[in-house]
């Protein structure tokens, strides 16, 4: 969806909506703003959504076991099978059907990011 504001083109949110959540994120580091009235230009947002894509693409799958998870709260921690350090999970990465959950010591392979606090599990599926 994009908006023209004064003979410049802008763009509120992402125009792909599959990506809205990542976009979302990269929109407030973009603008250093939590408000979604903002609007900044479309290649500023096409180059961080770009370059967000291609880092997501890079990162290898790995395997781990299951720290600890806590399914009253949504979140836990995998230690990591190469002995790097453990990884935040939270239960909406989890790749399931239903109630997303997982159980200590279960295995789970993932893809690695960084979070806002260090390194988080994406796509996480049990084996």
């Amino acid at each position: 969806m994009y908006t023209v504001h004064r003979r410049k083109k802008y763009v509120p949110v992402c125009a792909q909506p599959s990506h809205q959540t990542l976009c979302r994120w990269l929109f407030c580091c973009i603008t250093r703003t939590t408000s979604t009235y903002n609007s900044i230009p479309v290649a500023a947002l096409s180059a961080a959504h770009t370059s967000k894509k291609e880092d997501t693409n890079v990162s290898e799958r790995e395997t781990g076991t299951v720290k600890w998870f806590n399914a009253t709260k949504g979140y836990g921690f995998i230690a990591r099978a190469n002995g790097s350090k453990d990884v935040f999970v939270h239960h909406s990465e989890i790749q399931s059907t239903g109630y997303r959950s997982l159980n200590e010591g279960e295995q789970v392979e993932f893809t690695v990011e960084q979070g806002p606090k260090g390194p988080q599990a994406i796509n996480v599926v049990a084996l």
